[in-house]
């Protein structure tokens, strides 16, 4: 029985490192991190059940104090800025605690791993690698589809999802970002394993991944959709080019020789960095990249260039081939746009990469530049935030509903100083800093910024300690491959949130504790045909409390799986104008539960689908709800100000009006750009005939908007019933401009032509 219960916890450690990275749902839409986060859960509940033996044994781990101190700092500062979060936000706990709960499974995944066996840790690292192997070749194949494929129009891929566009690749992970950063994180990783050792399988772990993908795009599919004829026979029209590629890619592993395989697969994981555009992970790969250099330097002598120049002058060759490949290309269109080589299916592949990355990248560095603006923004924001609550911050996974009322303040300063950034920005509701450094000191104040810089400096030193065996030893290689690990990691946390993506932090956690193990044995893996350590005796009740407390924790996650889904469904009713349907399917979700943003949002729509079901009381019930736990909530609150504007439209009533303009104001006092509120505001003033603040209000919008036609079209009407006709006249003739021959514009102004100079004008 103790061997089963040995073999069950070294199953659902691998079955959770392998889920991290892996598991999405495809039905009403597509949806990745979620499952993920569900999966990964689940699994950890499991596994806490049964690991609940092997905890006195970290007891008997020498070495390990200083380890378990560090990790247990920065886990122990997230759960307690729980406490600010109940004070803050009692409403959204439990939001906190389901942002918390991946990391609490990180932890545990990765102090498991610490205290297993080598065997069951080599098990593990067969796990990372296949599932990583699994990951990038599906990335590989979406290159193939989005080039080629398109570009000779012979489908590959068998899902071809597009929610990020064309030639942006993210595999499994369902944001480019998040797999760019991911893998400039592996990468390194990958590059330190002794490629050599057959207990590392490189080999078997790629061949495994490549065979993997003969069946699995098919279970997908079976498990989504059924047994749909009409998506099958689409499907088994493209599964040919699939196998191919599958059939390929483990030829491709089975036989080349290991340390080109090993390299290769370095390559590949490099050139999906650049296929999915994530500028933040180009940064992240070159400084680790040059880490890792400089660390090779370090150990191996200045001379090392000189040992393996073939290797340095290949690597230099192929990369400057391949830029070239894509700038005569993408030059040679700009030359002769008519030139018949444009139309050669691989000279389009190339097109189509260039196009991307020069449209990703040519206004991140721009100071005037949407993205640099954004993000100048979001960290203004959140240091507002940190600097507000500097002890424990909001609260962990509490930011979202915090940043607009943070927002608002930033940007309401960028106005009184004349800052024109104003113009690309606006408060909203944002999940995310894109800066984790920032994103942990709102969340977790200045003790949980300082636990997160101690958790990676700890690592920086124990694998600059580590490299010092050499890069011959295994151990010193793990080193060295940490050591640009955190270099790519901490450079990506700069520009975006690698912290916040499950696979990512799972990964950084893993790193941890291998790094553990290196650093405080001699075999952190078992040699070929050792055999299960034995341990002793477990009382059953142990394993009942496990069990009992596991099936308790699973509940959770799956619960908020379900709700979520039937969110989606609702998602989807909306989306084809089946309201009644979705708003089902959108009460079935708040029966089951959901929290946090999601919550709020699910009242949104609800509240939104009983507008368009022509039921504004029960409408103004679910926004007021949404309000009450978030009283930012500024999608809510324009919807109750628009849902009394309706009601003012029907009975003209004067409290309804009021109100509408109460909600409206609320609302541009929180973003003092939301056009329809603004615009909506504007019609509302010039009903009481208050010209002056209609006009007020409608050059307000045209600052933000000049482009648009009703603020345009209404502000010429309203400058003529204040008398003035050469504003008026203007604007009107800017209405034109935007829509010619937009007729009230034009019979407004073939009036004033009959009309003498100094007329008192009246417009209806």
């Amino acid at each position: 029985m103790l061997k089963r219960i040995f073999l069950l916890r070294r199953l659902l450690l691998c079955a959770g490192i392998f889920s991290g990275l892996l598991i999405f749902w495809l039905p009403a839409h597509e949806v990745f991190e979620g499952p993920k986060s569900v999966g990964f859960l689940i699994y950890s509940s499991l596994l806490f059940a049964v690991s609940l033996p092997l905890f006195p044994s970290a007891l008997a781990k020498r070495g390990l104090k200083a380890w378990f101190s560090v990790a247990a700092s920065l886990l122990g500062i997230s759960v307690l800025s729980l406490l600010s979060a109940w004070t803050l936000l009692p409403s959204n706990i439990l939001l906190c605690i389901e942002k918390l709960a991946p990391m609490l499974a990180a932890v545990l995944a990765a102090f498991v791993f610490v205290l297993e066996t080598p065997q069951t840790r080599q098990r593990v690292l067969f796990s990372l690698l296949a599932s990583h192997a699994l990951m990038a070749f599906y990335g590989l194949i979406q290159i193939l589809d989005q080039t080629i494929g398109q570009s000779a129009h012979i489908p590959i891929d068998l899902i071809r999802w597009t929610s990020f566009g064309e030639s942006r690749v993210y595999s499994t992970l369902g944001n480019p970002d998040y797999m760019a950063a991911h893998i400039t994180v592996f990468l390194p990783l990958w590059l330190a394993l002794p490629w050599r050792d057959r207990r590392v399988g490189i080999r078997a772990a790629l061949s495994a991944a490549a065979a993997a993908l003969f069946i699995l795009p098919l279970l997908v599919l079976l498990g989504a959709y059924g047994l749909d004829m009409n998506l099958w026979g689409a499907v088994l029209s493209r599964y040919p080019s699939w196998a191919l590629c599958a059939a390929g890619l483990f030829v491709l592993c089975r036989k080349v020789p290991l340390k080109e395989l090993w390299i290769g697969f370095a390559y590949l994981l490099a050139l999906l960095v650049i296929a999915a555009q994530g500028r933040a992970a180009y940064l992240g790969l070159g400084v680790s990249a040059l880490v890792t250099l400089g660390m090779a330097i370090r150990l191996g002598g200045k001379d090392i260039l000189i040992r393996h120049r073939d290797f340095f002058r290949n690597n230099l060759i192929m990369g400057a081939l391949g830029v070239l490949v894509l700038c005569s290309a993408y030059f040679l269109r700009m030359a002769s746009p008519q030139n018949s080589l444009l139309q050669i299916a691989p000279v389009q592949s190339a097109l189509r990469v260039t196009d991307s990355l020069v449209e990703r990248s040519k206004d991140f560095f721009v100071s005037s530049s949407d993205a640099t603006n954004v993000r100048r923004f979001y960290y203004k924001a959140a240091i507002r935030m940190g600097l507000e609550h500097p002890l424990l911050g909001i609260g962990f996974g509490n930011h979202a509903l915090f940043t607009a009322a943070a927002q608002s303040e930033v940007w309401k300063g960028w106005e009184s100083s004349g800052n024109n950034a104003i113009m690309f920005v606006e408060p909203h509701v944002e999940l995310y800093t894109h800066n984790d450094f920032l994103q942990n000191f709102a969340e977790t104040g200045i003790l949980g910024l300082a636990a997160f810089l101690l958790f990676w400096a700890f690592i920086i030193v124990k694998s600059w300690r580590l490299s010092a065996s050499g890069w011959n030893e295994p151990r010193g290689r793990i080193g060295v491959g940490l050591l640009g690990l955190a270099a790519a990691f901490l450079t990506s946390a700069m520009l975006n949130f690698p912290w916040r993506v499950l696979a990512t932090q799972q990964l950084c956690w893993l790193a941890f504790a291998l790094l553990a193990v290196s650093s405080t044995e001699k075999e952190a893996l078992a040699s070929p045909g050792a055999a299960l350590e034995r341990q002793n005796p477990v009382p059953w009740g142990l394993i009942g409390t496990g069990t009992l407390i596991a099936f308790t924790l699973a509940l959770w996650p799956t619960r908020w799986f379900y709700a979520s889904s039937l969110f989606k469904e609702g998602n989807l009713g909306r989306d084809q104008n089946r309201y009644a349907d979705a708003a089902n399917f959108y009460q079935k979700a708040v029966d089951v539960g959901l929290s946090g943003t999601q919550r709020v949002e699910l009242y949104l729509y609800l509240g939104s689908m009983e507008n368009m079901l022509s039921r504004p009381d029960l409408a103004e019930e679910w926004f007021n709800k949404g309000v009450a736990i978030y009283p930012n909530f500024i999608e809510a609150l324009y919807n109750l100000g628009y849902t009394s504007m309706v009601r003012f439209n029907t009975r003209h009533l004067e409290t309804d009006r009021q109100k509408s303009i109460d909600y409206f104001n609320r609302v541009l006092d929180i973003d003092p750009r939301y056009m329809s509120a603004l615009n909506n505001l504007g019609n509302l003033y010039y009903s009481q005939r208050d010209f002056v603040h209609a006009a007020a209000t409608y050059e307000r919008v045209i600052r933000f908007s000049p482009d648009t036609l009703e603020p345009r079209y209404n502000l010429g009407v309203t400058d003529l019933l204040l008398q003035k006709r050469s504003e008026g006249e203007e604007q009107l003739n800017q209405a034109l401009r935007i829509k010619p021959g937009y007729a009230p514009a034009l019979t407004i102004l073939q009036q004033l032509k009959k009309m003498p100079a100094g007329a008192r004008l009246m417009f209806k």
